[in-house]
């Protein structure tokens, strides 16, 4: 049995499509860069990491360290908590689509 996480923000045309946490994560980090019309240097430059930290966070290429999450929250002006409270965890069995 393996474990994934949905995010609704990934749901297309009524189909969830089942993503790992980081993905999620960074997904929702990408939105709201994009919401407030900022590009990817001027997040790093506000909250303080490398525009390689805010690339390979938003592509989930690495896992995000607890500090440069919360700096990138405080950077959106966001709680921490809202780029994590629209992770809805499912239990995905082998016998699921």
């Amino acid at each position: 049995m393996d474990c994934a996480l949905w995010c609704p923000a990934l749901e297309w045309r009524g189909v969830r499509f089942f993503v790992s946490v980081l993905v999620a994560f960074g997904h929702a980090v990408a939105r709201l860069r994009r919401d407030r019309g900022w590009s990817i240097d001027r997040l790093a430059e506000a909250a303080g990491v490398s525009r390689k930290t805010v690339i390979n966070v938003e592509n989930a290429h690495k896992g995000v360290r607890l500090t440069t999450a919360h700096a990138l929250a405080t950077a959106l002006d966001v709680p921490l908590a809202e780029l994590v409270v629209a992770l809805d965890p499912i239990e995905k069995t082998d016998g699921d689509g």
